[in-house]
């Protein structure tokens, strides 16, 4: 049986892959998301929202430049992400995406997120999405 992310209190997901249990955790109204596991010293790893959004840009990143089509890629970040997470997606992503900083409060990364016709964006604290414009992409994309 698939895991449901409803089950129960609807709080939480847990994965098994390769034998490495990963976890996913929601608030209340499901709009932060948390990501953590267990290293192979036992410790937690906690994937903020800077690393969940260097992941899945460059995840997102490699699908684009597969297509061949003229998309444009944004990644969005506010004043408070790690600087040296933005050098990072600076350096990985290079021209295949425009790395930008907007106000603080996900109503801001959202507007600057439909700047282009796929945008990425997350806060640190887990407050994030990935949106993606089918009437500039002319085509429903599946990554």
């Amino acid at each position: 049986r698939r895991p449901s992310l409803l089950h129960v209190l609807g709080a939480a997901l847990v994965v098994e892959r390769a034998g490495v249990v990963h976890y996913a955790a929601v608030d209340g109204d499901a709009d932060r998301l948390v990501l953590f596991f267990a290293r192979g010293d036992g410790a937690l790893e906690l994937l903020d929202g800077d690393k969940m959004l260097a992941l899945m840009a460059r995840f997102v990143a490699e699908r684009l430049a597969a297509l061949s089509m003229p998309l444009t890629l944004g990644v969005v970040q506010t004043a408070y992400a790690n600087g040296a997470s933005t050098a990072y997606l600076r350096e990985a992503l290079g021209p295949a995406a425009d790395v930008c900083c907007a106000a603080t409060g996900v109503k801001h990364l959202h507007h600057r997120a439909l700047h282009y016709d796929v945008g990425i964006y997350f806060e640190a604290n887990g407050h994030g999405t990935l949106r993606q414009s089918i009437v500039r992409s002319h085509r429903s994309l599946v990554l």
